[in-house]
């Protein structure tokens, strides 16, 4: 069964001789759990709980120097993203295994990892850039196959891009 692909324009969809390109059902799975990411909690208006708390992470630790954000007790080796933190590693890996599970109902036996890694791209930026890996996995309801390739997305964290593969 072929699935629009995202994001769309409705004006393609109610225009009966418009050919609206569609993606296949693991394109589609992928698609939405990129979706999800890459969405910040609140942004969703029909479920403002709905999103991913790691774009909320960078004013904690980037702009801690700023108000409200301030906290004068953090070491400076304690500045950036904290990526040899397994706390910090645990509750990205846990939160985004909830939110896919609630919200990618195509999937069963879910599995996340979540990683930071460090850039050596630019020594100015070092303290600053982070990369972070994720990775999901699991089994397609409706087949009982594993999604291949798993959704793989790699995140250049502040200043923002990323790279799915």
């Amino acid at each position: 069964m072929p699935y629009f692909s995202s994001p769309f324009l409705f004006k393609e969809i109610m225009t009966p001789s418009t050919k609206v390109a569609k993606i296949d059902l693991e394109e589609s799975i992928r698609a939405n759990i990129q979706s999800l990411i890459l969405t910040r909690i609140g942004e969703v208006a029909y479920d403002r709980e709905m999103g991913y708390d790691i774009w909320d992470y960078d004013k904690q630790v980037f702009y801690y120097d700023k108000t409200p954000y301030y906290n004068d007790s953090k070491e400076a080796s304690e500045r950036g993203l904290l990526e040899s933190s397994a706390e910090a590693r645990n509750n990205f890996t846990k939160k985004l295994q909830t939110l896919v599970r609630k919200n990618e109902i195509r999937l069963e036996e879910i599995t996340v990892s979540f990683n930071f890694e460090k850039t050596d791209d630019d020594k100015h930026l070092h303290l600053y850039q982070r990369k972070v890996k994720i990775e999901v996995n699991g089994r397609i309801k409706s087949t009982g196959a594993i999604l291949k390739p798993s959704f793989v997305m790699k995140i250049d964290y502040t200043p923002f891009r990323f790279e799915r593969t």
